[in-house]
This record gives structure tokens, C-alpha cells and sequence, in this order.
């Protein structure tokens, strides 16, 4: 119920990506840039609000680009003319499958484990900072309303993801997020210059404790780890 990182959408169309299929994303407008009855951008007093919610959507939209996504669209915006400003310039990076530079595994199974740990919300985990501090400016909704003022509540799991995710991308030009061990069995690990492997060692200790986690196990660590090196996060 909070503005989180923008790099989420990256990382869900660079997972998405690795099975070659199209990928469409689709960014929805009406929290960040509410609308009145009669189909108009609402009045804010404050008219950073409105520059933060379109810069929201924008860097969302250029992580969706920079991960390689075939189409893009924006709903629930009642003045078509604002998408404009929320357009990006520019791609950052060549996004090409077969040219890979890093890779990030983190089986999709630990986020299960987790339900509704918001920074500063819920279960005690501290207050997060927002990823732009204007972004505090913005509504939110849901649990995220107990959080802290100036602060955004943040999801606790794919806050280490994030946070990898965008060190990567200082140094890296493509990363491939791989939720699933089967699908590092069918990618190019050999070109691969980094390979990451992000650990939650809450669930993944002996014995991985989560759904699917011990199939997932198996896999990693008797067949691709045996091949190829992952540094361990």
C-alpha cells in the first residue's frame, strides 16, 4: 500500500523474460494520479505530488524497458496527455536473452514465507526510507497507512532482492532473474560473468523450508552448483 522500488518491475519482466514468451506490462495510474467523478486529474495543493506520482511511473516504466519488456501500456488515466511526461527517454541498456552478464537466483518459494511484513507496519521490522525521498509525498493505502510519516512501508522479502537487483545494475548492463532451479538448467551459465545466488537464511538453512523448497534444493545444489560457481549473498 506504499511506493516501493521501481525496480520491481524490472525484476518481475527479467523473470518473466526467461521463458521466452512476450511480455507485456501495463501500469496503473489511479493511486498515484487519482481522478475526479467527471474523468478529470484531481486538484492537489501541493503540485509535487502529482511530479512525484508521474516520476513513479516513469521509473517504472524504464525498468520495465531496461528489462527487456516487448509492450508497454498505461490504464486508468484520465488525461491521456500526462502519459507524456511519464514516458522514459531512453533505453539504458541492450536487453538481448543469449547475451547474458548477470544472474540472480532466488527461488520464488521464500516469498511465500512472508505475509504482509511491511517496514515499520507489521511484525516489528523497522521503518524503510522510501527509494526517492519525494516519494513520501504519496498516497497510500491499506497497512501501509501505519507506517511512520516520511517513510514508505516496504516489503521486508524483496527488499534484499531490490537492493541487489540495482547494484547489479551499476555494474552490469543485463541481469536475468531466475525464480525456479529448472530454468538455470536451460540458460547459457557458461557466458554468464555473474552469477548470484540470494540466500533467506531464515527459510534456507539445512534443509530448504518452504513450498517446493526441498525440489528446489535438490536441483541447485546437486546439478547446477556442481557445474557453475554462484557467489552466495
Amino acid at each position: 500500500g506504499a511506493p516501493s522500488s521501481p525496480s520491481i518491475v524490472g525484476v518481475m519482466v527479467s523473470t518473466a523474460r526467461a521463458y521466452k514468451k512476450i511480455v507485456h506490462y501495463e501500469a496503473a495510474t489511479e493511486r498515484v494520479l487519482p481522478c475526479t467523478d467527471d474523468g478529470k486529474l484531481q486538484q492537489v495543493q501541493n503540485i509535487s505530488i502529482l511530479k512525484a506520482g508521474a516520476h513513479l511511473l516513469q521509473e517504472g516504466l524504464q525498468s520495465a524497458i531496461d528489462a527487456g519488456v516487448d509492450c508497454l501500456g498505461i490504464t486508468n488515466l484520465c488525461a491521456p496527455k500526462a502519459a507524456v511526461d511519464m514516458m522514459p527517454r531512453k533505453t539504458r541498456h541492450s536487453v538481448a536473452l543469449d547475451g547474458l552478464v548477470a544472474v540472480i537466483y532466488v527461488p520464488y518459494g521464500v516469498f511465500y514465507s512472508w505475509s504482509f511484513v511491511m517496514g515499520g507496519t507489521t511484525c516489528g521490522a523497522s521503518p524503510t526510507d522510501c527509494w526517492l525521498p519525494e516519494f513520501a509525498k504519496l498516497p497510500v493505502f491499506g497497512r501501509a497507512r501505519n507506517s511512520p510519516r516520511g517513510t514508505c512501508g516496504r516489503d521486508m522479502a524483496q527488499l534484499p532482492l531490490l537492493k541487489l537487483w540495482e547494484e547489479l545494475g551499476k555494474h552490469h548492463d543485463r541481469i536475468q532473474v531466475v525464480g525456479d532451479a529448472n530454468m538455470l538448467v536451460k540458460l547459457p551459465l557458461a557466458q554468464v560473468s555473474k552469477r548470484v545466488f540470494l540466500r533467506y537464511l531464515c527459510v534456507m538453512r539445512e534443509k530448504w523450508d518452504f513450498p517446493g523448497g526441498l525440489q528446489q534444493q535438490r536441483i541447485f545444489e546437486d546439478t547446477v552448483r556442481k557445474q557453475f560457481y554462484f557467489e552466495e549473498i
